[in-house]
C-alpha cells in the first residue's frame, strides 16, 4: 500500500491531464453538479482503460486552495462515491478512493480499475436543476451515451461523449481485454 500511495504523491506532484487523468477543481459530490463530473470522469476512463479523477487540482496542475469542502473524507467516502458511479453506469465496476496530502490540503483521488470488456454506458440521465423553476432543459448526464477522454472535442484531453474518430480506440481496448481473459483462460487449462 506504500508503494501505492508514493506513486499517488508523485502523480500529483506531475499532476496533468491526459487520456488517463483528470484533475478538477474542488466539487460538491452531493449535488447533482459534483455527481454528475464524478460519474462523467469515472465512466470515460473505464472506457479508457483506467485512469485517476484527481480532485482538489486544477486543469494546469496547480493545487486548487480556494473551496475546499469541510470534511473532505466524509463527502467523498468510498460508499458515497462508489454509489454515484454505480447509479450512473451500466455496468458496474469498483472504484478506489485516496486521501493524499498535498500543498496543505488533503487531495481526492479517485482510481478507475482497467480492464473494460465492453464499452460503459450512461444508464440515466440527470437533468440540470434550477430550483425555482423545476429542471432546465438538456441534462448533466445523458442516459445511452458513451463518455471517454479524447483529444477529438477541442484538441486538448478531455471528457465528451463518444465520437466517431473515438470508437476505433475504445474497441481496440475493449478486444485486447478480451483476449487478455481468452489468454489467462488458456493458461489455466
Amino acid at each position: 500500500m506504500a508503494g501505492v500511495i508514493d506513486e499517488l504523491k508523485v502523480r500529483l506532484r506531475r499532476a496533468q491531464e491526459s487520456l488517463d487523468t483528470e484533475l478538477k477543481p474542488w466539487i460538491d459530490p452531493t449535488l447533482d453538479t459534483g455527481k454528475a463530473i464524478v460519474a462523467k470522469a469515472c465512466m470515460a476512463l473505464r472506457n479508457g482503460n483506467g485512469g485517476l479523477l484527481i480532485i482538489g487540482m486544477r486543469d494546469d496542475g496547480t493545487p486548487d486552495n480556494r473551496k475546499q469542502p469541510g470534511d473532505v473524507r466524509r463527502k467523498f467516502h468510498h460508499d458515497c462515491v462508489q454509489e454515484i458511479v454505480s447509479k450512473y453506469s451500466s455496468e458496474p465496476f469498483e472504484i478506489t478512493v485516496h486521501f493524499i496530502e498535498y500543498d496543505g490540503a488533503e487531495r481526492v483521488i479517485i482510481e478507475v480499475p482497467p480492464g473494460v470488456r465492453a464499452p460503459v454506458i450512461c444508464r440515466n440521465s440527470l437533468p440540470k436543476d434550477t430550483t425555482d423553476q423545476g429542471h432546465e432543459p438538456g441534462s448533466l448526464l445523458r442516459e445511452n451515451t458513451v463518455y471517454v477522454r479524447t483529444l477529438g472535442s477541442n484538441g486538448r484531453p478531455s471528457t465528451a461523449p463518444a465520437k466517431i474518430t473515438d470508437w476505433p480506440r475504445i474497441m481496440e481496448i475493449c478486444f485486447n481485454n478480451r483476449e487478455a481473459d481468452i489468454g489467462a483462460f488458456v493458461r489455466r487449462q
